[in-house]
């Protein structure tokens, strides 16, 4: 396993306990349904690419890349309403229209029109998306840009700390995964799965500011597992990238 396995594996775990943990908590909060339907697709992404990296024979390669590219637009589409959910207290038609990439990209994967070429071998990993793709890359920037500016002015509006400190943590997190997400779409973001490494800050983000800024109420044992979850992953993490400085340095590869 190198480390461009490793990203995607450790984004999977990172999501996988909070959304069990909130599976098992009862009753849901008030954006729990949202918080899960946005969990469980970030989750599959990652999984999913870290199966195709991994070297999985179990599917075609290229159905596989589809998968991934399907799980990483409808990841895309329930963030954006979840940030819709806290910026307006609902999920209005502008939201619902996130809904329209989705069934977009499942046809234009369908028609073999994304992506354009795969290429991966055990030195090299290499997808072409294609100009289809652009079009809808466009429309979701979008949406989440109008997301962006109404949390900025339910954060201007709004008298509570604690509302604010949750909504600007959402937009920290929103800029991170859009930064990586859009980076992940050029050969050297694709080849080293940045989208991956947003993927997991964007969740280590979330899991604090539920932790820290009661992001959702889930109870206080859920908040202290997700606590201790949430140290562990920094100090996995920190050790990791001491590792990888460590191997930069001395010179030595690791696999």
């Amino acid at each position: 396993m190198n480390q461009h396995t490793l990203i995607p594996l450790l984004a999977t775990i990172v999501y996988l306990v909070p959304l069990v943990l909130l599976l098992l908590h009862r009753p849901w909060p008030k954006q729990g349904i949202l918080f899960l339907l946005y969990l469980v697709p970030a989750m599959l992404y990652s999984m999913a690419d870290f199966l195709l990296r991994a070297g999985t024979q179990a599917v075609d390669e290229e159905l596989l890349v589809k998968i991934i590219i399907c799980l990483a637009i409808a990841m895309i589409v329930q963030f954006h309403c979840v940030l819709r959910s806290y910026a307006t207290n609902s999920i209005d038609r502008t939201s619902a229209l996130g809904y329209v990439a989705f069934g977009g990209i499942i046809v234009l994967t369908a028609l073999d029109f994304v992506p354009q070429h795969v290429e991966i071998t055990d030195d090299s990993f290499s997808v072409r998306y294609g100009l289809w793709l652009l079009p809808l890359v466009v429309f979701l920037l979008a949406l989440i840009l109008q997301d962006l500016y109404l949390l900025r002015r339910r954060f201007k509006a709004s008298t509570q700390t604690q509302e604010r400190n949750q909504l600007l943590y959402l937009v920290v997190a929103t800029f991170v995964g859009t930064i990586f997400i859009l980076s992940s779409l050029t050969p050297n973001g694709t080849e080293y799965a940045t989208g991956h490494i947003g993927n997991l800050a964007v969740a280590l983000i979330i899991v604090y500011a539920i932790v820290a800024h009661r992001l959702m109420d889930v109870g206080a044992a859920i908040r202290q597992a997700l606590v201790y979850f949430w140290l562990a992953v920094i100090t996995g993490l920190a050790y990791g990238l001491l590792f990888w400085l460590a191997s930069i340095i001395f010179d030595f590869e690791w696999t």
